[in-house]
């Protein structure tokens, strides 16, 4: 198992994440879609009063090869 914010001892030692494979009753809905739906979203946040928003984006969305 892995700890709460932590890193597994062995690979094999970590909980499954629902990315890896299918729900168990196959559900197709669609999840978080910020790319499609980012204008409702800022929106929607700036409704609710936020005066910030902080997102990241995983380096290997940049760079493929993880490089600069």
């Amino acid at each position: 198992m892995t700890p709460k914010g932590g890193v597994p001892a062995k690979p094999d030692d970590r909980n499954p994440l629902i990315t890896e494979g299918p729900t168990p009753d196959n559900l197709k809905l669609e999840g978080i879609d910020f790319y499609h739906r980012y204008k409702e979203d800022i929106a929607l946040f700036a409704e609710m009063g936020f005066k910030v928003y902080r997102t990241s984006i995983a380096w290997s969305r940049i760079s493929q090869m993880g490089t600069s």
